[in-house]
């Protein structure tokens, strides 16, 4: 059934309702994400790139590749929209209405909301900011458990433009934006030259923490997408100068992590793999040697008894 056909079933109606919602929303969402952004990046002075310069933190990365970041995410994000329009897949459907829903629309207003927000700079205004960001990783933390149950191999496009934004939006968030703008909340900004190593002890933990659960997500889900993204980000902060010694290194050691947890996590499921078919091909040739074996056992009970002579017959002679 194509996007636009008549529903035959009170559950193809439902659907085809919650598509065509979706299909009005979404892109509403997304145009209003984008334009607080661009307005509140070219248009206002100060932009939210003069007011990360003043409100320096130890977990600030280097604009310039956050910028190009957010371009690959709303990249993406106009070709799910596209998907979403043109959807004629019931797997596609099914992963647009159940993987991710309203909760892109959602993501996408609360993303304009923490723009608009964090261009106020009151305190107040920092502090609603922050909280939109925590309620936008709970939204995109559902997302993603979800679209695991929506997997589908074959087909490429659905992972590109519907799986990889999500998690390169939760990533970008969770790693970054909330501990810098939580800095800022709790003025625990670097300004002074001389004293920018006073919260070292406080990035280094906020980094350490964000990326233990980006390692164990790499490790459990064996997620690509989520140790790329997470090691460009880790190089956006360390490209942003100055930083304590501590800071510089914890960041290093995530980042020589993240590719050895991938690549540990990988070659685990290979061997585990393995080891599983190994088993099952055990269990083949115990199963055909113990079926031969009571063939064998039948045949020679059956020879047995058709070979021994009739009792009328020994008893004539």
């Amino acid at each position: 059934m194509s996007s636009y056909d008549l529903p035959q079933t009170q559950a193809e109606l439902r659907s085809t309702f919650a598509l065509v919602r979706l299909q009005i929303v979404s892109p509403l969402s997304l145009l209003v994400s984008i334009g607080a952004n661009l307005v509140c990046s070219l248009f206002i002075k100060p932009s939210m790139a003069d007011i990360s310069r003043s409100h320096p933190t130890l977990v600030t990365p280097l604009s310039l590749f956050i910028g190009g970041y957010w371009l690959v995410v709303y990249a993406l994000q106009i070709g799910l929209c596209l998907i979403l329009i043109m959807a004629r897949s019931e797997e596609t459907k099914d992963t647009l209405i159940r993987g991710i829903g309203i909760r892109f629309s959602i993501a996408n207003w609360l993303m304009a909301g923490w723009a608009v927000f964090f261009t106020m700079q009151f305190s107040w205004s920092f502090l609603v900011a922050e909280v939109l960001l925590l309620l936008n990783v709970l939204n995109l933390a559902s997302i993603y458990l979800t679209l695991h149950w929506h997997a589908h191999s074959h087909k490429p496009l659905d992972w590109i433009f519907i799986h990889v934004p999500m998690r390169l939006m939760l990533v970008v968030i969770w790693s970054v934006d909330i501990i810098d703008n939580g800095f800022i909340v709790l003025g625990w900004e670097a300004r002074d030259e001389a004293r920018y190593a006073k919260y070292a002890l406080q990035a280094c933990a906020s980094i350490a923490v964000v990326n233990v659960v980006g390692l164990l997500i790499v490790f459990f889900k064996r997620d690509l997408v989520w140790a790329i993204s997470a090691t460009y980000l880790l190089v956006a902060l360390l490209l942003k100068r100055p930083k304590p010694t501590t800071v510089v290194a914890t960041i290093i050691i995530f980042l020589a992590l993240y590719p050895l947890v991938y690549l540990s996590a990988l070659a685990l499921h290979r061997i585990r793999t393995r080891d599983g078919r190994i088993r099952l091909e055990e269990d083949a040739i115990l199963a055909r040697t113990e079926e031969d074996q009571r063939l064998a056992i039948a045949g020679g009970a059956s020879n047995h008894h058709s070979s021994a002579p009739p009792a009328g017959g020994a008893a004539a002679a």
